[in-house]
């Protein structure tokens, strides 16, 4: 039964690292990996076979300050633990991280986030919708690209809704307009 605890924290912390640091520096920081993650649903169902976890209900995932909501969790893990796949979906899934350190807050929704730990690629889709400070992103699919700091946005095939981007002035910064 630990063994499992431990497996679920290990790709929990895996998951809350991927979803730190999305937008642009400075980079949101991620909860420290030594703090217990609490999780919270009306049913969880975990086989050790398959090495899988579902939670269903009401999820709540924390760890420090940082908080997943959502429907249904599913974590997917290798053999000896380290994370796979995760995908937490929802009407809509929300994740929120507030300030800290110098760091902006942070929050993400979308009907579905899922992330692959072998690409370190986070994906949202449906309604997707990022802000980190007062800076936003949304579109259809958000796909961030850790190892290379790159979110691609799209819309929907064919509909009307476009990807937004709204980046707030830096007070300070840059040369002003003429």
């Amino acid at each position: 039964m630990f063994r499992k605890a431990d497996n679920a924290r290990s790709i929990l912390a895996a998951f809350l690292l991927g979803l730190s640091g999305l937008m642009a520096s400075p980079l949101a920081a991620a909860p420290p990996v030594d703090l217990p993650i609490q999780i919270e649903a009306d049913r969880a169902e975990l086989d050790q076979g398959q090495r899988q976890s579902i939670f269903v209900g009401n999820v709540r995932i924390t760890q420090g300050a940082a908080v997943f909501t959502g429907e249904r969790v599913t974590l997917s893990h290798m053999a000896r633990g380290a994370p796979q796949h995760i995908e937490i979906t929802g009407n809509p899934a929300h994740f929120s991280q507030p300030a800290d350190a110098g760091n902006p807050a942070m929050e993400a929704k979308a009907q579905t986030m899922r992330y692959q730990s072998e690409s370190g690629q986070l994906e949202l889709s449906g309604e997707a919708w990022i802000r980190q400070g007062s800076d936003e992103v949304s579109g259809n699919r958000l796909v961030y690209d850790r190892r290379n700091q790159r979110i691609l946005a799209t819309s929907e095939d064919g509909g009307e809704d476009r990807v937004r981007i709204t980046i707030q002035p830096r007070s300070g910064s840059g040369p002003t307009a003429p």
